[in-house]
């Protein structure tokens, strides 16, 4: 049997909260980091697959070698759209989208049966800005594992395989493992010539950033379906996008 797409995505996601971290000698001067938990693992999510530790402490060594220490951990605003087979409508899901792209991953390790991540946002791009946005409004910001795998059944539970490569970790918008998977954001200081600009929105960029709203807008009815956002933070966050789409 081939491997499964396992796209967590609105079924599978972990909740992160801003947190604002400073660094260096320039004063005011910061850039936006979010920090958490990706995955508790031996738990199951909504969508009601399992996580070995052991298997994600293997998956958490390798991305930290292929990718971390190669400065190359990119992760999306949103997961790749597929269609209801799991078939990929755009790139294939192991293949990042630059076009979507919105923070490299600095860090990712276990600490127990949980993978805690740390992030960059990517402020500078169209999907990164739309993150750095979320976080300034404390609005809650998911993240979501992103990989190839296959699952079997024991006891009741649904087990991920062996075979299962962790591909990323996106940011999406529903939680999966409750108030115990919150991600932080930090602020950390920069260089004072690091601002975020805005006027990416405009021109060459418009499409780009009109697909993401649309994707999050998405994400942001869905939650409010499964009751994960209250009505302030919808209202909030609609006229935030509004403001973004103009």
């Amino acid at each position: 049997m081939g491997k499964l797409k396992l796209v967590d995505g609105n079924e599978g996601t972990s909740l992160i909260t801003p947190i604002y971290e400073s660094i260096g000698t320039m004063p005011g001067v910061k850039r936006l980091k979010m920090k958490g938990t990706a995955i508790v693992c031996d738990e199951a999510g909504i969508n009601g697959r399992t996580y070995p530790t052991r298997l994600m402490s293997r998956e958490c060594n390798n991305y930290n070698e292929n990718y971390i220490k190669t400065f190359n951990a990119l992760g999306e605003l949103n997961h790749p759209p597929v269609d209801d087979e799991g078939n990929p409508k755009l790139l294939p899901v192991t293949e990042i989208n630059l076009e979507k792209v919105s923070h490299i991953i600095e860090e990712l390790k276990m600490v127990g049966n949980r993978m805690m991540i740390k992030f960059r946002v990517i402020e500078k791009h169209p999907c990164g800005a739309i993150l750095k946005i979320l976080a300034d409004e404390g609005i809650p910001i998911g993240v979501s594992l992103r990989g190839l795998g296959s699952v079997y059944r024991d006891g009741g539970r649904n087990i991920v395989s062996d075979d299962y490569e962790l591909i990323t970790i996106d940011a999406v918008g529903r939680p999966s493992y409750g108030k115990d998977a919150m991600m932080q954001a930090v602020m950390e200081a920069t260089s004072p010539s690091k601002k975020l600009l805005t006027e990416s929105v405009n021109g060459y960029y418009r499409p780009l950033v009109e697909s993401a709203i649309a994707e999050f807008r998405n994400e942001v009815d869905m939650s409010v379906k499964a009751g994960t956002l209250m009505q302030t933070q919808y209202y909030s966050l609609n006229k935030l996008l509004n403001t973004i789409g103009k």
